[in-house]
This record gives C-alpha cells, structure tokens and sequence, in this order.
C-alpha cells in the first residue's frame, strides 16, 4: 500500500523524497543501510521518472550532455 502511495505521489507530482524517506526510515535500517536503501530508492525513481517522462515524449534527451557536465565532480 504505502508502495502504490508513493508511485501516485511521484508521478503526480515528481517528487519522491516525501513519500519515500519517512517509509524507509520506519524500516529501522542502521545508519548504513538507511543510506543504501535511499540511495537504491532515489536511483530506481529516477530511472523511473526518465522512463516514464521519455515514453510521453516530455523529455528532451538533446540536453543529457549538458547537464552531465553540471553534477559531475571537479
């Protein structure tokens, strides 16, 4: 349930920290399986929510370089 809560909340809105971090938190991980799981969490969703954008044509794959260019480390 709090799965099939979470996908509406982010394709509603694109978020998916909200909904996520208080459920994983609840899990009781220690401090580093909190992070590996949020960290496994935010990958997937955003995998997802390309995917998901990219098949309504509302992603423009023409500027991925670029904004490769801005996260990556210096």
């Amino acid at each position: 349930m709090v799965g099939l809560t979470t996908g509406i909340v982010t394709g509603a809105t694109g978020v998916f920290v909200i909904p996520a971090v208080p459920y994983v938190q609840a899990l009781g991980f220690n401090k580093d399986g909190l992070v590996q799981a949020l960290g496994l969490s935010f990958t997937v969703s955003t995998i997802a929510l390309v995917v998901g954008l990219a098949s309504r044509g509302a992603f423009q794959f023409n500027g991925v370089a670029f904004s490769a260019l801005a996260v990556a480390p210096r």
